[in-house]
């Protein structure tokens, strides 16, 4: 890794790297030498990086482990914090996580003045409205500490665990899966979870009106730059949907 991060700044000029890897912190005396290498080979001192985390390997004993990422470069993590309730959290994450873990890890990534982006899902099969307005107390509590965060629906892809339970209907098409991605296409989503058998299990009507209040509130914490780059992507593909939005963050910012 470090000798890819070495050629990329030597031939291209790279300056800023983010490690797309879910488990990247999980070994942890490997991304400790690797940071220490980023340090001996001054490498820390033309670049910037950022990586995805787990919250469960957030803790206070392991402060000294950030501290070293932050010195060889790291400015940003990102975790799956992914539901605000307990139960549901256990659910999507096989109680390896806790909610209380979740706070714990931000808490620590902004203590030591990182920045922070958090992901959530909703609309997880059983999920009642209820436990969704625990993730959205959940950010809105984090409102002013998250950097940044983001909020998709509950999704099982072909080969996860969640299509097994979902109860696949084998007429699922690659296309149909292709036509779904990126997330704010909600209706190809709901041709998607048609084709599950736990369909009924969802709660589509509340989880769409709770999507689109906290993607409301995700242009809270982002500098005005970050505010252009999250809307055009929206405004390219979905304006109907993008005013929505807006409405909605106007709607709570002055109720």
């Amino acid at each position: 890794m470090v000798s890819e991060v070495e050629y990329l700044v030597r031939e291209y000029n790279v300056k800023s790297f983010y490690f797309v890897d879910d488990i990247l912190t999980l070994n942890k005396k490997r991304i400790r030498r690797f940071c220490e290498l980023l340090i001996e080979k001054d490498l820390y001192k033309s670049i910037i990086w950022s990586c995805q985390g787990r919250a469960n390997l957030v803790t206070e004993k392991d402060l000294e482990l950030y501290k070293l990422m932050k010195r060889a470069g790291c400015i940003q993590l990102e975790f799956g914090f992914e539901s605000g309730s307990e139960r549901v959290l256990g659910f999507l994450k096989n109680h390896s996580v806790t909610v209380s873990q979740n706070q714990v890890a931000i808490n620590i990534i902004k203590k030591l003045r990182m920045r922070i982006i958090g992901y959530f899902m909703i609309g997880t099969a059983g999920e009642t409205k209820e436990e969704m307005l625990e993730t959205q107390d959940f950010i809105n509590k984090n409102l002013n500490t998250l950097d940044s965060f983001q909020i998709g629906y509950t999704t099982p892809y072909p080969g996860s665990k969640l299509w097994d339970l979902y109860s696949v209907d084998k007429n699922v098409t690659e296309k149909l899966w292709e036509e779904y991605v990126p997330y704010f296409k909600f209706n190809n989503f709901t041709k998607v979870l048609k084709s599950f058998g736990s369909m009924k299990d969802i709660n589509l009507k509340a989880a769409r009106e709770i999507e689109r209040q906290i993607n409301s509130l995700c242009f809270t914490p982002l500098p005005f730059r970050y505010k252009i780059n999250r809307i055009l992507p929206w405004l390219r593909h979905n304006p109907k949907a993008l005013i929505i939005m807006l409405f909605e963050y106007l709607k709570q910012k002055f109720k």
